[in-house]
């Protein structure tokens, strides 16, 4: 089945999640390139909603990884830590449930700086497009209270 049929056949909520995806990657893929860090992390708290009082009331934090990860993956100009990070992160606080960035950094070969970004939530690896723990979490940024 192509994509354009399998995004046809979603529920309206995932629809609207993979919608909601490709707005804020293609966002912060050009965001990263204009503001500094501080303020792309101000950017992804901006959407902010209470966290939800009844079950069901919005999708899992599980159904929204999965619409930035299918975006990301699906456009791979798109695939990036940070963008995808910043954007899961935006998503999760419209869905209220907020997140914090962390960036990590581990030396590479010839002595090289790799850095990758991720999400945790209550202290919990929460959104790891790499899967690889192996980086060096810097210090929480200012603003980042979770």
């Amino acid at each position: 089945m192509n994509i354009p049929a399998r995004f046809a056949a979603l529920p309206f909520q995932e629809k609207r999640l993979v919608a909601l995806s490709v707005v804020l990657l293609f966002f912060f893929r050009i965001a990263v390139r204009v503001f500094p860090l501080k303020s792309l992390l101000t950017l992804s708290r901006l959407a902010r909603r209470p966290a939800a009082v009844e079950s069901g009331a919005h999708p899992s934090p599980t159904r929204v990884l999965w619409a930035i990860s299918a975006v990301a993956r699906h456009v791979r100009f798109l695939d990036n830590c940070l963008v995808t990070a910043l954007a899961a992160r935006t998503l999760l606080g419209m869905e209220g449930c907020p997140s914090a960035l962390r960036i990590g950094v581990t030396k590479g070969e010839v002595g090289t700086l790799s850095a990758h970004a991720w999400l945790e939530l209550e202290g919990g690896i929460l959104f790891n497009s790499r899967g690889d723990n192996s980086y060096t979490p810097l210090p929480r940024f200012d603003g980042e209270s979770r």
